[in-house]
């Protein structure tokens, strides 16, 4: 062991030692010793963990059924394709691949998870009419997310008089040694037919400490020419 730190929220964080030239993977464990209530556990398994903070916006972002501009729709379809499906994308991730999603089958898994209408969608996606499919470009090595990023805890929660149910989420960091890497309120609304729907979240607020983060944006159009000109060309 090289270092430690016990917080206040119940974590007990360890840094284990590594000797010098070591090039492997990080070494920080995490623990929870102060025990979570299990309707927040339940809640998370449910809701949040899912989707995480893994190559998306979902929890760092703020964003309502108003205003999906801060959301990436290719990170979330990646993300509810596998909560829906049980299984990856149909679309292989070579370097500099493009697809064409039928509009249908994109669509479907977005508003399985969100009430929105194919307009805003649209809207926010590279979306072809004359096709009726949205463009697809799978991450490639240039618009990797760094590995080892935070997993997402609901401390606690409120039931609101409309049937959605607040949750307030931490990001617990073992790579940092923090367990509130960012704090959000993300609400969600559950269905008649078990599902749910996702209505809203707002960042309450980030560790200061944090010199970097771990999402990392997609290739812009311009980006993407750049790198993948060449592939595309033959």
């Amino acid at each position: 062991m090289h270092s430690w730190k016990y917080t206040e929220k119940g974590y007990f964080f360890i840094e284990e030692y590594h000797p010098p030239g070591y090039d492997g993977a990080p070494g920080e464990l995490a623990f929870r010793v102060k025990p979570l209530d299990q309707t927040c556990r339940e809640l998370n398994r449910k809701y949040v963990y899912p989707v995480g903070y893994e190559r998306n916006k979902l929890l760092i972002t703020d964003w309502d059924e108003q205003d999906y501009s801060e959301l990436d729709f290719y990170d979330l379809y990646e993300r509810l394709y596998y909560i829906k499906y049980g299984t990856y994308v149909p679309y292989e991730a070579n370097e500099g691949a493009e697809y064409e999603i039928p509009e249908q089958d994109f669509e479907e898994v977005i508003q399985s998870y969100f009430q929105i209408e194919r307009e805003q969608i649209a809207a926010n996606t590279a979306y072809e009419p004359h096709e009726r499919a949205y463009r697809y470009r799978p991450r490639g090595f240039k618009d990797a997310e760094l590995p080892f990023g935070p997993y997402p805890e609901v401390i606690s929660y409120e039931e609101q008089e409309d049937g959605t149910i607040r949750l307030f989420i931490e990001a617990v960091w073992e790579r940092k040694m923090t367990d509130h890497a960012v704090t959000s309120e993300l609400v969600v609304r559950p269905l008649e037919d078990g599902s749910f729907q996702y209505v809203s979240n707002q960042v309450t607020g980030w560790d200061n400490t944090l010199e970097i983060l771990w999402y990392t944006p997609r290739l812009t159009d311009e980006e993407w020419q750049y790198y993948y000109a060449d592939i595309q060309n033959g």
